[in-house]
């Protein structure tokens, strides 16, 4: 069964952003904008339940969601939006007006329909400054989240079997979306998202249930993170489970989020050296 939705050849990505083949299938990296100097060692962040991770680290599955999925109602209600400017024709349409409209109907909905992982740049000013207290916010609902670390070189290095290609591009949230050009798309957003600092991984596959990654997570994970919304007893907890979980990953670094936004459930509780792992 074929499950792509848009094809290599429709997006015309240069031949020297392919990275490698993985079970069949090319995986892409290309910087969509010039404003970060992207590369294979740059370092991304992926926000994540805890069961998500313990499912990656038991299974070796990174599960990609589906677009359509997203609660980003923004992200579709802009592309809605452009489709409905391309339909103000004047009362008796042109039969060139109505095809322009169909392909943009179509062109949207192949764009909306790919799988997407969101990882972020989560940098500020400077390098020692890895973390956002408003992405921890956006992704700690539930409270029980952590933060995976690598880099771009390794995410793509990690991939042990894909169904169809990727593509990894950073987000755009200042140009103007083209209906044309589906990088376009896929690779822009509404300024409002702009402290997100998106990295996607896009799997050119429409599957409505997303699909599941088979990854290294030897090679791809370099830290993991605790939620700065955790009560400190109940976050030692989850370490010193992390570090059972993790002892076969020597080179994985675990440790608490330097965010400090906890509910002090115990306060004579304190974070030593002797609380990290």
């Amino acid at each position: 069964m074929n499950n792509k939705c848009i094809t290599i050849e429709e997006l015309e990505l240069p031949k020297d952003y392919f990275i490698r083949e993985v079970n069949g299938h090319s995986i892409y990296f290309r910087p969509y904008t010039h404003d970060f100097d992207l590369s294979l060692n740059t370092k991304i962040y992926h926000y994540m339940k805890l069961s998500t991770l313990l499912d990656m680290l038991f299974y070796k599955i990174m599960h990609v969601s589906n677009r359509e999925k997203f609660t980003d109602l923004r992200e579709k209600k802009g592309l809605n939006k452009i489709v409905e400017e391309l339909s103000s024709f004047s009362p008796v349409p042109s039969y060139n007006d109505m095809i322009r409209l169909r392909k943009a109907e179509k062109d949207k909905s192949r764009a909306l329909s790919v799988c997407v992982s969101c990882w972020t740049l989560d940098r500020r000013y400077n390098d020692k400054i890895d973390e956002s207290f408003l992405m921890w916010k956006a992704y700690s609902e539930d409270n029980i989240v952590c933060r995976i670390g690598t880099t771009i070189g390794q995410l793509i290095n990690s991939i042990k079997t894909t169904p169809s290609d990727i593509i990894i591009s950073n987000v755009d949230y200042k140009g103007k979306i083209e209906m044309n050009k589906y990088e376009d798309l896929i690779f822009r957003k509404s300024i409002f998202y702009e402290d997100e600092q998106e990295v996607r991984m896009v799997v050119l596959s429409n599957s409505k249930g997303g699909v599941d990654i088979k990854v290294d997570n030897k090679t791809l994970l370099n830290e993991i993170l605790i939620s700065p919304f955790i009560p400190p007893v109940f976050a030692y907890f989850i370490l010193s489970e992390l570090k059972v979980w993790c002892k076969k990953y020597n080179s994985i670094q675990i440790g608490y989020s330097k965010v400090m936004e906890y509910i002090e459930t115990n306060k004579n509780f304190k974070r030593t050296n002797e609380s990290y792992l």
